[in-house]
């Protein structure tokens, strides 16, 4: 057995179960306990997988005898934990924008328009000028940044764009809040 099969298997592995429970579904075996640890104890799903299949493996060491077999089978139950938390961790990223600009309310009504994104005003007092200005600040998906920036970029090319990676969303238009326990 090479340890590239175990490292790449389990990486590819690993990606697929990501997509599987980033859908709400199950592959079935040691994932549904792993599911239910993670929905009620709020532990990482590669986490409780971990828990699971750490013993499994370890009795296939004892059960076959050889610690080479149980060896690479921890490995590789490891690697596949680190690559579903990371895989659903990187998919699930969002980004919040910020836009300090004379023209807030435009920018606001064309991200609502042709992004299909809430969008919430702060009011903000410059420290530099002291002046008055309306901060827009929306959370967008990965996918939908360049769009923010283009957007932002024509309507105002003055305007002052901040935008910053958020871990989890909750509500309307992303996680529904009353999924949690």
């Amino acid at each position: 057995m090479s340890l590239y099969f175990v490292i790449f298997g389990n990486l590819m592995g690993g990606l697929g179960m990501a997509m599987i429970f980033n859908h709400g579904a199950s592959t079935g075996g040691t994932d549904i306990p792993a599911k239910l640890l993670n929905r009620y104890k709020s532990m990482d799903i590669g986490r409780s997988l971990l828990i699971f299949d750490f013993i499994i493996g370890a009795g296939a060491g004892i059960v076959l005898q050889s610690v080479e077999v149980g060896m690479y089978s921890l490995l590789g139950i490891l690697i596949n934990t680190f690559a579903i938390d990371f895989f659903i961790g990187t998919s699930s990223l969002k980004k919040q924008v910020w836009v300090i600009s004379d023209r807030s309310d435009e920018i606001g009504k064309a991200v609502s328009a042709e992004l299909n994104r809430g969008y919430t005003f702060f009011q903000a007092l410059g420290g530099y000028s002291g002046e008055g200005k309306k901060v827009l600040m929306s959370i967008v998906r990965l996918r939908q940044v360049g769009l923010v920036r283009e957007i932002v970029r024509d309507i105002d090319p003055d305007a002052f764009l901040i935008i910053g990676t958020v871990n989890e969303v909750m509500g309307e238009g992303f996680n529904d809040i009353r999924r949690l326990n």
